[in-house]
């Protein structure tokens, strides 16, 4: 069973390190899905995940290098390099998503401020629409 899941994924042993936006903390997601299943269960990154289907079935169209950009609650990244996913050192080698863009921006789930997710995810959308609405603004 293959598995996408949100956060920093622990390679060897499938566990979601953390998973800022769901909560999620040293989570065995491999272990309680093969406990459950009775399946082989290999978890990565829900973005890597992404970038593999799109290059697999989707534009990518089998190249031996992409990038994917994955847009929803957070921003996420997937990188594949002569047709390897790369994880990086700490299995966050695309984490696009908690690059610092505004300085002194709007604080992030991450503990950080002005992270890219905070401008550019639905979440960070909706977030400036609402303080515009808040000043009387269209």
């Amino acid at each position: 069973m293959g598995v996408g899941a949100p956060g920093f994924i622990e390679p060897g042993t499938g566990k979601v390190a953390i998973a800022v936006n769901i909560g999620w903390k040293d989570f065995a997601l491999k272990d309680i899905l093969r406990d459950l299943s009775g399946l082989q269960v290999y978890v990565d990154n829900d973005a890597n995940i992404a970038a593999l289907g799109e290059n697999w079935k989707g534009a990518g169209n089998q190249v031996n290098n992409m990038l994917a950009v994955t847009l929803g609650t957070g921003v996420g990244g997937g990188i594949i390099a002569n047709g390897q996913v790369i994880s990086g050192a700490n299995g966050t080698g695309a984490e696009i998503g908690h690059i610092t863009v505004e300085k002194n921006g709007a604080s992030c789930n991450c503990g950080r401020k002005g992270c890219l997710e905070t401008v550019a995810s639905a979440t960070g959308i909706v977030r400036q629409a609402e303080e515009l609405l808040a000043e009387g603004k269209a």
